[in-house]
């Protein structure tokens, strides 16, 4: 079987017959362009030769379900875009992806510097008036809980609504932004700590309520990084969608408890190409949403996906999305691992923006809103206290506000016991160590302070 060295093809020629993978894949179909964009992720996935199918016999035509790969049927009741009918699982449907012309005009409109993606207008963080811990009542608590129980039952309505193909209007999943935008302007550290404690509806998928804390983190950011109001609730917007097509990937790649082979990563690189045509069908939708689906997976250096761009070529509320979908998944258990410790997944995000990956400016404005201790999260204090993080000092990162839930001596208090520390005033005492979100915790003391 005659290989060609990837060095040998040129750059902008139109393939004159299909130039297969050694898996038999088909890379580059006849009657495609020849483009770098695919020959450097060639190069990056170290494919150094392909094979032209001279006489059609190297790979068989059989044509799949978009939906299907690895022996799984797409879920029932799953209707597809007419994109994205004739994409095959593996190699070959990714590329044809990556040749969306929706793909190409958000990269095109970045390209010509043809998006707003600053501050404009009156700063949202400018009319936020956050009550104490000691302020919020039983009632307030348990609005803010059933709020998010109930945006996560919503999640999943919406989700399977856009991929059965109803009509959806973007006025839908504004409004649950605004509704959570409304109770961060007064109450933003609660928010975050019900987010953090993983308040999860028994039999959800994990992408519904991963959808709904990465809009609370992300909405954290935007705001504290000086957005408008409108700015800050489209953000929201697409940070809810920015992982709608995770449901179009197998489950059993998905919810897999081992390592992923390549062929199963071609799947998972898929998924913002794919929700794409989806979001298409959402009346009204703001161009943001898509460049946030789009772009999520994408890294300051050039080394996400699906397309490597790099800082300059990625929407900055995508990058706002970026932080917060990480630091969500980090913190959050997956059937292969469990979750990092809240502070040691502030150290790994703080570590990827040194390494180039992730906006160091925006990291800012993320410590700033949730703390090097993030809100919710227990610490052991310097005189051996443990306490619960319960807000953020937005200009000493490393010395928030806490409740204390146990004593020196080991006495656990009750919810009614439990008193405030504002560790930016009492500098003789700092964080020396942090544990999980539930450590300590019940609901009722997690809530009480």
């Amino acid at each position: 079987m005659k290989s060609i060295p990837l060095a040998e093809l040129e750059m902008g020629s139109v393939a004159q017959v299909d130039y297969l993978s050694t898996d038999g894949e088909i890379i580059f179909p006849k009657g495609s362009t020849i483009t770098e964009t695919i020959l450097d992720l060639l190069r990056d996935w170290e494919i150094k030769e392909l094979f032209p199918d001279e006489d059609g016999s190297l790979a068989e035509r059989k044509k799949l379900n978009p939906l299907e790969s690895f022996g799984q049927k797409s879920p029932v009741g799953i209707w597809t875009p007419t994109e994205l009918k004739s994409i095959r699982p593996g190699y070959e449907g990714l590329l044809r992806l990556l040749r969306l012309k929706r793909a190409a005009e958000l990269d095109d409109n970045i390209k010509k510097g043809n998006v707003a993606d600053r501050p404009v207008g009156a700063a949202l963080k400018e009319k936020r008036s956050q009550i104490s811990a000691a302020m919020r009542n039983e009632a307030h608590k348990a609005n803010c809980l059933k709020l998010y129980n109930d945006s996560v039952i919503d999640i999943q309505r919406l989700y399977g609504e856009i991929t059965e193909g109803a009509s959806v209007d973007a006025a839908v999943v504004r409004s649950m932004a605004e509704r959570f935008v409304k109770v961060m302007l007064t109450d933003k550290d609660l928010l975050l700590s019900i987010a953090s404690s993983r308040h999860k509806n028994v039999g959800t998928d994990y992408v519904f309520t991963h959808s709904l804390n990465v809009c609370l983190f992300s909405l954290a950011i935007a705001t504290q990084a000086g957005y408008s109001k409108d700015q800050v609730v489209v953000t929201g917007m697409g940070a809810l969608l920015h992982d709608m097509g995770m449901l179009l990937v197998p489950p059993v790649i998905r919810q897999k408890n081992g390592k992923l082979d390549k062929k199963e990563w071609y799947e998972i690189y898929k998924h913002p190409l794919v929700a794409l045509p989806y979001l298409e069908h959402i009346a009204h939708l703001p161009d943001i949403a898509y460049y946030i689906a789009y772009q999520t997976h994408e890294r300051e250096n050039g080394k996400g996906y699906p397309q490597g761009r790099n800082g300059r070529q990625i929407h900055r509320f995508a990058k706002i999305v970026q932080i917060a979908d990480v630091f969500e998944a980090l913190t959050a258990p997956r059937n292969y691992r469990d979750p990092h410790e809240p502070f040691k997944a502030m150290e790994l995000i703080i570590t990827m923006s040194r390494e180039g990956l992730l906006s160091g400016e925006l990291i800012k404005s993320f410590l700033a809103a949730t703390s090097l201790f993030p809100v919710g999260c227990v610490v052991e204090l310097s005189d051996h206290r443990l306490a619960r993080v319960v807000a953020v000092n937005e200009t000493k990162f490393n010395k928030p506000v806490v409740c204390v839930l146990q004593e020196a001596n080991g006495k656990l208090l009750t919810a009614a016991q439990v008193y405030g520390l504002d560790l930016a005033r009492t500098p003789e005492i700092s964080v020396i160590k942090a544990y999980q979100y539930d450590h300590l915790a019940s609901d009722d003391i997690f809530l009480g302070f």
